[in-house]
């Protein structure tokens, strides 16, 4: 998950960090990667950046650990070497603590479920197979076209092939995908999409693809920028242990 915070700094503050005038400066601290560890640390990577003339806009990217005293006092001074004119980076690192713990041990709030003639069933992306807003896992031993059935179910949900003799229910519109390999290379998809495309008489077919190396988790960051770049609606993993790290059983 990424949580960005947008701190405005005292008048005083900013006089300072301004030479006495002007308009006032936004540091931002974006938070990401974050953490709950099991013995109450919360750890995760900040990236710190100004819109102060004459500084880059990039000041500092680390890990973090946002419960620890220690960890605050010691980037703080080591802000304040480099960029002590742009913040009173003590009180401000103690507020982005303050933040990202409440936000991160708060949770989800507690709602009340009501039955009522406006309730609505759930959406389907592809009936009955794949559910909108939960995932849906195609379990299968090695070898017997899941990644294969995948790449199908992804061109019908985008409209590319409508004459099939399958019972499900197509979209009423087109359902983007982002295909995200762990297994196999961008040349092998390309070529199984081929074989399909030649195979069953179908137009050009295309693909939204990025191959994987980090396990999901350390991953998420990333994944999240290019589904929001894609306009992806549906997101297909190949494989599920692999994008786990290891035996996803574990």
């Amino acid at each position: 998950m990424t949580y960005r915070w947008f701190v405005l700094l005292l008048a005083a503050l900013f006089l300072a960090a301004c030479g006495g005038g002007g308009a006032p400066s936004i540091n931002t601290i974006e938070v990401s990667r974050l953490h709950a560890h099991s013995d109450g640390k919360v750890t995760g990577e900040i990236a710190i950046s100004t819109s102060l003339p004459g500084y880059a806009p990039h000041l500092h990217q680390a890990k973090f650990n946002f419960a620890a005293t220690r960890s605050r006092t010691e980037l703080s001074r080591a802000l304040n070497e480099r960029y002590g004119k742009l913040a009173h980076w003590g009180t401000l690192l103690e507020q982005l603590c303050v933040y990202t713990l409440d936000r991160v041990r708060k949770g989800e709030p507690v709602i009340e479920l009501m039955t009522g003639e406006e309730v609505s069933p759930p959406q389907y992306f592809l009936e009955p197979i794949i559910i909108k807003n939960y995932p849906t896992i195609i379990f299968g031993d090695p070898g017997t076209a899941k990644s294969t059935v995948a790449l199908i179910f992804a061109q019908i949900m985008e409209k590319a092939w409508d004459d099939f003799d399958l019972d499900l229910t197509l979209p009423d519109r087109e359902i983007r995908s982002l295909y995200l390999d762990y297994e196999t290379d961008a040349d092998t998809v390309t070529w199984i999409l081929t074989k399909l495309q030649r195979g069953m008489k179908l137009p050009q077919l295309k693909l939204r693809y990025r191959r994987c190396a980090l396990p999901l988790a350390q991953d998420v960051d990333q994944i999240h920028r290019h589904i929001y770049d894609s306009k992806a609606e549906v997101i297909i993993i190949d494989s599920l242990g692999l994008a786990c790290g290891g035996d996803f059983k574990d």
